[in-house]
């Protein structure tokens, strides 16, 4: 191989994985300047009629989860979800699923068969 090539390759990798390293930190900074502050208010429709608005659930612990019906690891978080829902509903948390793009007869389909009784 053509040692001016072999260079150009070996600076190639190096610049891309420094680009990588400075895009996560930038990512990570991102993030934690969002924690500890209020979401955004948002209605969604709910599965079985009805809206669900954030900010009627002020004051609790809203853990919202977004999920598919064809994810697979959205799929095996059920169960947790579930536990944690009937073990600390009567203390304030309020459990979300939000199905990104998704027909309302598939998830309705996919609630169903998976018993989630929250919103």
């Amino acid at each position: 191989m053509d040692r001016k090539l072999l260079y150009l390759l070996v600076l190639l990798v190096l610049v891309s994985v420094s680009m990588s390293f400075q895009q996560g930190t930038s990512v990570q900074e991102k993030v934690s300047s969002l924690m500890g502050l209020p979401a955004p208010d948002f209605t969604m429709k709910k599965v079985g009629g009805g809206y669900f608005k954030l900010s009627e659930h002020r004051g609790k612990v809203v853990l919202i989860d977004f999920c598919t019906t064809w994810c697979g690891p959205c799929k095996a978080a059920v169960p947790y979800l579930k536990k944690l829902h009937e073990e600390l509903k009567d203390k304030g948390l309020v459990v979300v699923s939000v199905f990104c793009s998704q027909k309302l007869s598939t998830v309705e389909s996919f609630v169903k068969s998976h018993g989630i009784t929250w919103t």
